[in-house]
């Protein structure tokens, strides 16, 4: 007879459970009744920017807004800092000293949002689709020493999801990539 303790794999069952009744609980949260019609403004995105300038400098990260026009969103506006905040500093921890994160306002067919873009590494084209599943790292984030579980671009999409929004990611190895929100105008209805 063959004897093996499980201790340790329980333990992280239990984490992983508490984990995802977490993430469940913020994706649960009715959004409708937080909606609020709010403008995303260059002052706004400049609020997000500043209170990260430091973590950016601190990691060599050069970090910049660029403004075309003021897109207005109806949507929840704690939510939608959460989401650009968690992209900024994505790309601020993955692009690597010496290099540039920008964010842009953008309007389009999708709706209104704003684009994350970094000049860093990029990301394999093998990874990019599994970049939203919740606990996917890449192999480059689990050599680097940057701590994480991978859970936050899945968070993000989870927000952009409720909110009827697309999130889309381009990535060049060597070049860099860019992270795409857009959230349709109330007069757009939502996405199918």
């Amino acid at each position: 007879m063959t004897t093996q303790d499980v201790t340790a794999t329980q333990q992280l069952i239990r984490a992983r459970e508490r984990i995802l009744a977490s993430v469940s609980h913020e994706l649960r949260t009715p959004l409708t009744s937080i909606m609020g019609y709010t403008e995303l403004a260059l002052d706004e995105l400049d609020d997000v920017v500043a209170q990260l300038r430091s973590t950016a400098a601190d990691q060599g990260v050069e970090l910049a807004v660029e403004a075309t026009g003021e897109p207005v969103l109806t949507a929840d506006a704690h939510r939608i800092r959460q989401v650009l905040t968690n992209l900024v500093v994505n790309g601020i921890k993955y692009s690597g000293r010496g290099h540039q994160v920008t964010v842009r306002t953008q309007s389009d067919a999708l709706g209104a949002g704003f684009d994350v873009v970094d000049d860093g590494a990029g990301i394999p084209a093998a990874e990019v689709d599994q970049l939203f599943t919740a606990f996917f790292r890449g192999a480059s984030a689990q050599a680097s020493s940057q701590r994480g579980v991978g859970l936050g671009l899945a968070l993000v999409k989870g927000i952009v999801d409720a909110h009827g929004g697309v999130i889309t990611v381009s990535s060049t190895e060597g070049l860099g990539s860019v992270f795409s929100v857009r959230i349709p105008s109330p007069d757009e209805g939502t996405r199918p």
